[in-house]
């Protein structure tokens, strides 16, 4: 009798055994997927070469698996940004170029940062090529030139002794062009 009550608590024990081995098991086979960051499914850009005040249009959109909601920030290495518009997945915002002042040319960076709920964070850049103002009229006098460039600012540089360049008062004689206010 001994003998059979000793086996039916070896059989127990050995079940409680496999119930807890098959428990281990399942839940090994299951892989937890880490978060990444968010993940840029779309960019778009109204345009890759801008002068004058020309404006471009950006645009995102991004997922997460886990985070419903994403945060965009803008950030521009030169020119102005607009308000973005967002939503929880897209951004847009408009950016306008510096004005044309000769020392901003080549290539601009644009930044998004889109960032979950989770602070995990991705980004896109977008490039820009800045092309040089281009003068599209030209007046001369006695001892002054002026300009007017392609983004509406008109240019003056000469001598300036009658204040002809309407740079200020008339001993502001300058060699170089100057913006006019």
């Amino acid at each position: 009798m001994k003998q059979h009550t000793r086996i039916r608590q070896q059989q127990g024990l050995l079940r409680t055994l496999a119930t807890l081995l098959l428990a281990v098991a399942a839940g090994c086979g299951e892989e937890k997927k880490a978060n990444g960051p968010p993940t840029f499914q779309e960019t778009t850009q109204s345009a890759t070469g801008v002068r004058g005040l020309e404006t471009v249009t950006l645009f995102v959109r991004a997922q997460d698996e886990r985070s419903r909601s994403l945060r965009f920030s803008w950030a521009a290495s030169a020119g102005t940004l607009g308000i973005p518009s967002d939503t929880d997945t897209t951004s847009e915002v408009t950016w306008t170029p510096p004005a044309c002042d000769g020392r901003v040319t080549g290539d601009t960076t644009l930044t998004v940062k889109v960032t979950d709920e989770q602070g995990d964070a991705a980004s896109h850049r977008f490039t820009l090529v800045l092309n040089r103002c281009v003068a599209v009229s030209i007046a001369t006098g006695l001892r002054h030139s002026l300009a007017l460039r392609s983004d509406g600012t008109v240019w003056a540089w000469g001598d300036n002794s009658r204040a002809s360049s309407a740079t200020g008062a008339p001993s502001c004689a300058s060699p170089l062009p100057g913006c006019l206010g």
